[in-house]
């Protein structure tokens, strides 16, 4: 069992990160090494999206060679199935789970104490997001595999509820620039000219001077060579 201050002190800095950027893969990135540094986890990854979207955004441990075109290093099986169920995974010894078959067969065996495998699912309002997996060297007791696990998914909650928000940001930035456009090119056909043509920046205030001046008494002088659009403006003007 861990101790209590030490899962505090590690869920007080992972909280931090989490809420210092909206960037995924730096924050999780992050958790990853955190989690190595606090309780000895050995390789980490993060996966999201489902089906054919599934990737690792962030992962520890494994060398890049390894990862394979979807950077999930074979653990497509596990993480289907993780997703699938909405359930975590707890194994002693992954080279005992058949599910892991793929997983483990991409590595060299690694000699001494047992690796166990942790497979998270990151849930969001019963939606799982992805998958937080973890390795670490095997205590031999199912006690220990429980205490993890139940770590694990208080930190996987913070990860899911820190994507939701990257989503809603991103929503409502796209939602802003919208209507940014749809403004712009109703402002730009509201107060155009017939006949005068000109996106340069003295051209644009010369049309919203004239918009700014058509509805009052004001005597205007025009000035400028033949051929200048002085004609045009003098009927917008009068309009």
């Amino acid at each position: 069992m861990q101790p209590i201050n030490l899962e505090l002190t590690a869920i007080y800095e992972i909280s931090k990160l989490l809420n210092s950027s909206l960037d995924l893969e730096y924050s999780f990135r992050g958790v990853l090494k955190l989690l190595a540094t606090y309780f000895g986890m050995e390789r980490g990854m993060v996966i999201l999206g489902r089906d054919e979207t599934l990737r690792a955004l962030a992962w520890l441990g494994f060398p890049q060679e390894q990862l394979g075109p979807d950077r999930m290093a074979g653990a497509g099986p596990v993480v289907r199935y993780i997703q699938k169920t909405g359930f975590p995974t707890a194994i002693p010894d992954e080279t005992q789970e058949p599910l892991l078959a793929s997983y483990v067969s991409g590595f060299p065996p690694r000699k001494g104490t047992p690796i166990s495998f942790l497979g998270i699912p990151i849930l969001h309002d019963r939606e799982c997001l992805g998958v937080l997996i973890l390795e670490r060297r095997s205590a031999g007791a199912y006690a220990r595999l429980r205490e993890d696990t139940r770590l694990l998914q208080l930190i996987a909650t913070l990860m899911g509820q820190t994507i939701r928000l990257r989503d809603k940001v991103a929503e409502e930035r796209h939602r802003l620039v919208t209507e940014r456009d749809r403004l712009q090119t109703e402002l730009a056909t509201k107060h155009r000219i017939e006949n005068v043509i000109g996106q340069s920046k003295r051209m644009q205030e010369v049309i919203a001077l004239t918009h700014q001046v058509a509805p009052t008494r004001s005597t205007v002088l025009l000035r400028g060579e033949s051929g200048t659009g002085k004609e045009a403006i003098a009927r917008a003007l009068l309009s």
